[in-house]
């Protein structure tokens, strides 16, 4: 997976020491790769000062890498707290598409957010084009869905009690979609991953903010879709295991400010 450029290298063991699988070691004053179960972390590539180590598996896409200064990637703290302290859970979008080149910029968070053994094992689905045939079975399912639920279920939930009454029609009780223009669904091919793809989600909606995107993490159409053999099949991701679901689209509502939470819990030892 690895190759070590011999005449790059100087010998400084900066890889050595930053290899998890102690697959790395020095031989004559230069890095030689020894592992077989190497995970793929890379980061023995991001730490080599002469960019000497280059990836040579082919499941890997070494065009992505960018040369880093010392003043790179990092972020204004006050300024990336606010965004996250803003953000809030659209539920009003305007009738306009994304723009692709926005969506893969935020795919793009999702693909470099971090995976515990670096397994990558993320599967993106995005659905916009044919978002009017996925919401005509999406909402057939979900009125399944609602059938085998209780009165007293679905009254405990205002998003349910007008969900009950959508026909097509009343866009107002559109509470599967919210009338967003986009979807996208996170699966995984390593099952029992969720914090995995929670914080891929989390990344993709904070770029999304930055490029005046809103999102919706939407656990209804999870339930939904993972009900329904019909909608996994139609998504492509029936041998996979559904992780989350997002909304994104333009909100049709600008907030003035931001909202309290509870108290901090939290224990100083």
């Amino acid at each position: 997976m690895i190759k070590v450029n011999e005449e790059k290298c100087i010998g400084c063991g900066a890889c050595v020491k930053e290899c998890v699988g102690a697959f790395i070691s020095l031989d004559n004053k230069k890095a030689v790769f020894n592992g077989q179960k190497c995970i793929g972390c890379g980061h023995c590539l991001a730490v080599c000062p002469t960019n000497a180590i280059l990836f040579t598996n082919n499941e890997y896409d070494n065009s992505g890498i960018e040369e880093l200064s010392e003043s790179y990637g990092k972020i204004d703290s006050d300024l990336l707290l606010k965004a996250i302290k803003s953000r809030r859970s659209i539920r009003q979008y305007l009738k306009k598409p994304i723009e692709k080149a926005k969506l893969e910029k935020i795919l793009e968070a999702g693909r470099y957010t971090a995976t515990a053994v670096n397994f990558q094992s993320h599967h993106f689905v995005v659905v916009q084009e044919k978002m009017a045939e996925f919401k005509k079975l999406a909402w057939e399912a979900f009125h399944l869905y609602l059938n085998t639920l209780s009165k007293e279920e679905i009254n405990s939930f205002a998003i349910l009690s007008k969900a009950v009454k959508y026909d097509g029609t009343d866009e107002t009780l559109d509470t599967l979609f919210w009338n967003a223009p986009c979807l996208i669904v996170v699966a995984s091919d390593k099952p029992g991953r969720p914090w995995d793809a929670g914080m891929a989600t989390q990344a993709m909606e904070l770029v999304g903010n930055s490029l005046c995107l809103g999102a919706l993490f939407t656990g209804f159409m999870v339930r939904v879709i993972k009900g329904s053999e019909k909608l996994q099949k139609w998504l492509g991701i029936e041998e996979l295991d559904l992780m989350t679901c997002i909304l994104l689209g333009y909100p049709a509502v600008n907030y003035k400010r931001t909202v309290p939470r509870k108290k901090l819990k939290i224990q100083w030892k």
